[in-house]
């Protein structure tokens, strides 16, 4: 890739993790609005529908 190409791939990427950052970041939200227990959070990613990336953890937050 040419400088150029480089740019604009690292803006796409940009956009598509910051897009999907704050759509999870409201639904995990919404999900504590209405239950404040331990939540189990999986985070999967898939390139040409192939996973190649899982990420899990536990959000907890003190009642």
């Amino acid at each position: 890739m040419n400088n150029r190409q480089k740019d604009e791939f690292n803006l796409q990427v940009r956009k598509i993790l910051k897009q999907f950052g704050v759509n999870a970041h409201r639904l995990i939200e919404e999900r504590f609005e209405s239950n404040t227990s331990n939540c189990q959070i999986s985070i999967k990613l898939e390139v040409d529908s192939k996973q190649i990336e899982e990420i899990k953890t536990i959000i907890n937050i003190d009642s």
